[in-house]
C-alpha cells in the first residue's frame, strides 16, 4: 500500500473511554451544577443519551439535565464545558504511535478522514500528537462532505497523490467507513467495534491497531 487512511473516533481515539473520563472530570469541575446527583448516576445517564458519540451534544446534555432534574441552565453550561474540555481528555487505542511510525518508516503515507466539526476534530488530532504523523487530515465540516460520500475519500487521496487501488481505509463504522471506502475503490479494513454489526462485505477485519502494519506492507 502507498497510503493508509484512518477514521478518528472509535478507530484511533478510544471515544468510549475518553467520554467517560471527560464526564468524571466534568463532575468534579462543576459541583454547583452536578452536586445534587451521584457521580455514577450522572455518568451513566449522560453515556446513555450520548449514544457512543452519535448524538448531538446539545441533545445529550439537555436530556441528561431533564432526566436528572438538574438546575435551570445546566444543559448550556455542560455543553460549553464539553466544547472547551472534551478534546483535552483524548485516550488513544494502544499501539497507535508505534503503528504510525512503522508505516512511515516504510514510506507509507498516512491520513485521517473524519466527520465532525473542524475545531473539535483538529484539536483531538493535536492533543493526541498526531499532526506530525499525518500527511493529510480531512474534516467533513471543512470540505462540506461527509463519509460515506466517495468525494471525501477522494479529497484525501488527491492531496496524497495516490490512487484508490494503492490505498486502504481503516474505520469502525460499517457504513460511513467500510461501505464508503469500498465504493471509493479503497481496500476497506474494519476495526471491530461491538456496537456495530460486522459489515456484510469487507476486505479485512482487525481487533487492534498493530494488525494494520502487516496488512499495509508488502
Amino acid at each position: 500500500m502507498e497510503a493508509v487512511l484512518f477514521d478518528l473516533d472509535g478507530t484511533l481515539l478510544n471515544r468510549e473511554v475518553t467520554f467517560r473520563r471527560f464526564l468524571e472530570r466534568q463532575f468534579s469541575r462543576l459541583p454547583g451544577i452536578l452536586g445534587s446527583v451521584p457521580e455514577s448516576e450522572y455518568v451513566k445517564c449522560a453515556e446513555e443519551f450520548d449514544r457512543r458519540g452519535y448524538s448531538d451534544q446539545q441533545y445529550t446534555f439537555r436530556e441528561a439535565s431533564l432526566a436528572l432534574s438538574l438546575p435551570s441552565g445546566a444543559a448550556d453550561r455542560l455543553v460549553h464545558d464539553f466544547e472547551q474540555s472534551f478534546p483535552d481528555e483524548c485516550v488513544p487505542f494502544p499501539g497507535l504511535r508505534r503503528m504510525l511510525v512503522q508505516l512511515r518508516r516504510h514510506h507509507v503515507l498516512t491520513g485521517i478522514v473524519t466527520n465532525g466539526s473542524s475545531k473539535r476534530q483538529r484539536r483531538k488530532v493535536s492533543m493526541m500528537g498526531l499532526g506530525p504523523l499525518m500527511d493529510v487530515v480531512i474534516v467533513s465540516e471543512e470540505v462540506g462532505l461527509s463519509k460515506p460520500d466517495v468525494a471525501i475519500f477522494q479529497a484525501a487521496l488527491d492531496q496524497l497523490g495516490v490512487s484508490p487501488a494503492h490505498a486502504m481505509h481503516v474505520g469502525d463504522h460499517p457504513d460511513a467507513d467500510i461501505n464508503g471506502a469500498r465504493k471509493s475503490g479503497l481496500f476497506a479494513v474494519w476495526k471491530r467495534n461491538p456496537i456495530w454489526p460486522r459489515p456484510s462485505v469487507v476486505d479485512a477485519v482487525i481487533d487492534s491497531l498493530e494488525e494494520i502494519v502487516p496488512l499495509a506492507l508488502p
